[in-house]
């Protein structure tokens, strides 16, 4: 009968083929069963297929399943040396199921491991390096073939692996990837100082603050940053580059570089010189307008050019103003000038004739005067010019009676008009 019931609570039942339980004996002798050879064989052949289905000691016997240890555990285990092998707890704890120890050189790194195994996805291995890695660096794992390492994605580029510290490495299914850089150690390290930032120096990672950090980021006194735009405040204020030279806030143009003008309706000039900036910002006055005037100059003057301020130095050279008069009286037969505009002197030329000599002579002696005489009698007087002493600078008037006789007047009123 060997064992019966289930697993995992199977018993072993004596019989002898017939009889069965702890009294088999005891009834085949009450059964008065005399062939005790036959009964012999049957239960020790019943014994020997109980004791065939058991797991030996030696090792001379394997289980053919699974085997429940009903919450109990294998004590006094021997290290497992072979991947098919059971570890020990002592194993697990000292982590020399994946740990290897590391050879070969810096960049080519060899790794062997007390309970071999090959690479493959998933597989990790820990090992205490025994150089620096200076560059691309490749892991051969038990003699396996030598495949690159990368950390994070990437090919090392040298201080990823230092000097007798623990790393990891985990096979991608292609190549090794590295867990633990030692460049995160240097990071850590650092300084925790209010303002530091991490840059690199070129060989490693260093903190700095203030000014050498500005320069280490391009944003020092000497360098020259470049942004696409500036927020300031929120979104809705952005200076960023209009063209070459101009940078302008919310669309709206705000500085220009020298050797180029500011557009009018860009806020600025149109022109790069005082005087032509006022050329093109002025506005000219009118009746309806309020703006600049333009003062007036002789050639305006006498072109009657509108639009033109007339002051007091230039309104004797509109063609309607005279250019001299004189106040001329006589006293005892002697002339007099008593008032006069652009008048140098008079000259006594006889009675009832005076010579005017002007200050600003005319352009040329085409020019007109007017002349009037004064008296107190009843007796006609007449004031007039001989055309033989017009001259450009000079004039003579002649006063006489109606009988044409030469007559010293009161006074008389002499003036011109004409270009000069």
């Amino acid at each position: 009968m060997a064992f019966g019931g289930s697993a995992p609570n199977k018993t072993y039942t004596r019989t002898d083929g017939v009889r069965s339980g702890a009294a088999v004996c005891a009834q085949a002798k009450a059964a008065l069963v005399n062939d005790t050879a036959a009964l012999a064989d049957a239960r020790e052949n019943d014994i020997a297929t109980a004791l065939n289905l058991c797991w030996t000691r030696d090792g001379g016997t394997q289980p053919s399943a699974d085997l429940p240890m009903n919450s109990k555990k294998f004590t006094g285990l021997a290290d497992g040396t072979a991947a098919t092998d059971s570890v020990t707890l002592g194993q697990v704890q000292t982590g020399n199921l994946i740990y290897a120890e590391a050879g070969g050189t810096a960049n080519a790194i060899t790794l062997t491991s007390t309970i071999s195994f090959a690479a493959a996805e998933g597989v990790s291995v820990e090992f205490i390096a025994e150089a620096d890695n200076s560059g691309a660096t490749t892991i051969a794992l038990n003699g396996g073939s030598a495949l690159a390492v990368q950390y994070c994605g990437a090919a090392l580029i040298g201080g990823e692996i230092r000097n007798l510290q623990a790393h990891r490495v985990t096979h991608d299914g292609t190549q090794w990837q590295l867990q633990n850089s030692a460049r995160l150690k240097d990071i850590g390290s650092l300084a925790k100082t209010d303002s530091n930032i991490i840059v690199g120096d070129g060989t490693n990672w260093v903190a700095e603050t203030g000014a050498t950090a500005r320069t280490s980021l391009g944003l020092g006194t000497g360098d020259s940053p470049q942004f696409t735009a500036v927020n300031f405040g929120s979104t809705d204020t952005t200076v960023d580059r209009l063209s070459a030279g101009d940078i302008q806030v919310e669309g709206n143009r705000i500085f220009r570089v020298g050797g180029t003008d500011v557009p009018i309706a860009d806020g600025g000039t149109g022109a790069s010189t005082a005087a032509n900036a006022f050329a093109n910002l002025k506005q000219n006055a009118s009746t309806s307008a309020t703006g600049v005037v333009q003062l007036a100059d002789q050639t305006a003057m006498e072109a009657l050019t509108s639009g033109r301020v007339v002051t007091a130095d230039v309104q004797h050279l509109h063609p309607g103003a005279p250019k001299f008069w004189a106040y001329v009286t006589w006293s005892g037969g002697v002339p007099t000038l008593i008032a006069s505009y652009n008048v140098s002197g008079i000259a006594d030329s006889g009675t009832g004739h005076v010579t005017i000599t002007f200050t600003t002579p005319f352009s040329s002696a085409n020019w007109a005067c007017s002349a009037t005489a004064e008296f107190s009698s009843n007796s006609a007087v007449i004031a007039f010019v001989n055309s033989a002493t017009r001259a450009a600078g000079s004039i003579a008037i002649f006063i006489n009676t109606s009988g044409n006789n030469p007559f010293d007047p009161v006074a008389v009123n002499v003036m011109g008009f004409g270009d000069q």
